[in-house]
């Protein structure tokens, strides 16, 4: 078929451009390269990959062999961070269709007060302005808006609110569409190559609470991700990216998510309940000390240069060595827990409650991590290397220098939360709400019985 090798891409004669299909199994925590069909005459009927060696991750031109390749332009479009009307009208062809997410999207440039519904008549001279400004005449013509102007407005403030949450719009953006190609569908297609992403974020899909890690995430070059391999889109800068994924990465976070999951699936509502740090809650100084741990952990092939470029390295890919990587996630993993107002014996417990407890203690949480690192290391390493440095940051005075040093909660503190007197709630405050199956009813009060009879076991 003449198609020829570029990498990890395949091209072909007629400018055809393939991209790897990349599947939830092949990637792990800060790992792009974990997983790979290199090898292999079938796809394996358990749905596991081997992992790839030391040796060949050690090698920063080896990219992980994917089963399936898919079309580099349909790839592009689906990643745009363009609204997803603007892609469904551009693969009917449909100018017209084009031209009225594009009026919309217009329209989501303007201050979101100013879309409310009440604001909407004193909006419409200014919105009437920016869209002649940006679009042109074209852009207000009944034949668009399918009806009076004001109509429109009513209609689609709403829309263009959550494309300004979704999909913003620069001033450099608007520039651009003003400057850009008049016939819509020139502008739609140069609008979905200038909104690429230079990488991408996601997470595994097919999980349990069980499993040694819940939470798998990483960051990946621009491919085809598969239906298991979810996807999130930092609007953030790649600082904050980089410290998002660290603290998807954590312990903390994954026992967390532990508590919340109940099958085998962590999907988009799940994964959203997660109690993620929010971007203004990481300092400059959390930023410096998250940032270069994040950026050598991931930036170990010539594939991710784009991403470390967003970080501001420009050097070579960092050296594959585990034993420096496992040190440096045990570092952010005791970050997180000093971020997340643990103490340490807090920490010893979500390690490993038979630490804290006793042996017969009957709860557990990284059980299958434990059991994995004893058979392979001899020893429990993530506990021993996660409170080594924990205690190192303590001495040397990072957790200080971090504005971390009052974090800590003593193990013997007792926080109280104060009820309200039961006259002052509301009638049928407590009362099941009708979506709540009877089967859970009576699970949740079996639960509440067992707790009443021994306090102890909560």
């Amino acid at each position: 078929m003449g198609f020829t090798r570029d990498g990890p891409d395949w091209r072909g004669p007629d400018g055809q451009h393939y991209l790897p299909l990349f599947e939830a199994k092949m990637i792990h925590h800060y790992d792009h390269r974990y997983g790979s069909y290199a090898g292999l005459g079938a796809r394996p009927k358990d749905g596991s990959l081997p992992e790839v060696s030391d040796a060949m991750r050690a090698n920063p031109e080896y990219e992980a062999e994917p089963w399936y390749w898919v079309p580099a332009e349909e790839t592009e479009l689906r990643v745009a961070r363009v609204p997803q009307r603007l892609k469904a009208y551009l693969r009917k062809e449909n100018p017209e269709g084009c031209l009225k997410v594009l009026a919309e999207w217009v329209l989501s440039s303007l201050d979101p007060d100013d879309l409310r519904p009440e604001n909407l008549a004193r909006t419409a001279p200014l919105a009437t302005a920016r869209l002649r400004e940006v679009l042109g005449e074209r852009a207000v013509a009944r034949g668009i808006l399918g009806a009076t102007f004001a109509t429109w407005l009513g209609k689609a403030a709403a829309g263009a609110r959550k494309m300004a949450l979704e999909t913003p719009l620069s001033a450099d953006d608007l520039h651009f569409v003003k400057q850009g190609p008049k016939p819509a569908l020139d502008l739609a297609r140069a609008l979905i190559a200038r909104k690429q992403p230079r990488w991408l974020m996601g997470w595994r899909d097919i999980t349990n609470a069980t499993n040694e890690r819940t939470v798998i995430a990483s960051v990946f070059p621009k491919v085809g991700t598969g239906d298991t391999l979810l996807l999130m889109h930092p609007k953030q800068p790649a600082n904050i990216a980089a410290a998002l994924l660290a603290n998807l990465c954590s312990i903390p976070l994954d026992y967390l998510c532990r508590q919340k999951i109940g099958g085998t699936h962590l999907k988009y509502n799940v994964y959203k309940q997660n109690a993620v740090l929010a971007p203004h809650q990481f300092s400059k100084a959390d930023l410096a000390f998250l940032t270069p741990r994040v950026l050598e952990l991931t930036y170990t092939s010539h594939a991710m240069r784009p991403w470390a470029e967003d970080l501001g390295h420009t050097g070579a890919p960092f050296i594959w060595d585990p034993e420096r990587r496992a040190g440096l996630k045990a570092e952010i993993d005791a970050f997180f827990a000093r971020k997340y107002g643990l103490s340490r014996d807090e920490l010893r417990y979500i390690l490993d409650p038979a630490d804290t407890h006793g042996p017969d203690y009957p709860s557990e949480t990284f059980r299958g991590l434990q059991r994995g690192e004893i058979e392979k290391y001899g020893e429990y390493r993530t506990r021993r290397l996660v409170l080594a440095a924990w205690d190192r940051m303590e001495a040397d005075g990072t957790f200080n220098r971090l504005g971390l040093s009052g974090q800590e909660i003593p193990a013997s503190s007792t926080l109280r939360i104060e009820l309200p007197p039961l006259a002052q709630l509301p009638e049928g405050a407590w009362a099941w709400t009708a979506s709540v199956q009877p089967a859970d009813r009576i699970r949740v009060a079996a639960q509440y019985a067992l707790w009443l009879a021994d306090p102890d076991s909560d």
